[in-house]
């Protein structure tokens, strides 16, 4: 299983870094218990180079990440060392269950995000990348979005995958 980096270091995430460890926590008791093997992805906002704040960040939407000259291509550039290793797990044998996003992230949502004109219907920068690589190379997997103020409804979705695995 495929994880964003924050789920496993919330310090990455913008913001409150104990507020961010507060969702995070359950997620790693769970996914702990799965008995499933956790790859850790880069974040794309820590990893940049653009972002003075780095760890310091303030939360920013899609909007502002879009404009960042650069960042886009960043997150293209790891997407597709992303989704090439999630195929070579694939082509060697391997069941990649799910690749988890962060719902409203402007780079990891996998489904929902907030923009200036409300919620969206729309995958984050970097896995909407990632989701469009897979594809060109024939391989699904299915994308899970974790809402961090509701987790059940994905972790009924994540239990379902690992009971038909």
């Amino acid at each position: 299983m495929f994880v964003p980096g924050c789920m496993l270091a919330p310090v990455l995430q913008a913001g409150d870094g104990e507020k961010n460890w507060a969702w995070a926590k359950e997620w790693v008791k769970f996914l702990g218990k799965s008995g499933c093997n956790i790859v850790q992805m880069v974040c794309p906002e820590t990893s940049f180079d653009a972002v003075e704040c780095g760890l310091g960040r303030s939360p920013h939407g899609v909007g502002f990440y879009e404009s960042l000259p650069g960042f886009c291509q960043h997150c293209s550039s790891l997407s597709a060392e992303t989704a090439e290793r999630i195929v070579a797990f694939v082509r060697d044998g391997y069941h990649v269950l799910a690749i988890l996003g962060v719902e409203h992230s402007p780079t990891c949502a996998s489904s929902y995000m907030y923009t200036h004109q409300g919620m969206k219907r729309r995958p984050g920068i970097f896995m909407g990348n990632i989701k469009e690589a897979l594809s060109k190379a024939g391989v699904f997997v299915p994308m899970i979005g974790i809402n961090r103020r509701y987790p059940q409804k994905s972790i009924a979705r994540l239990t379902e995958l690992m009971d038909n695995a």
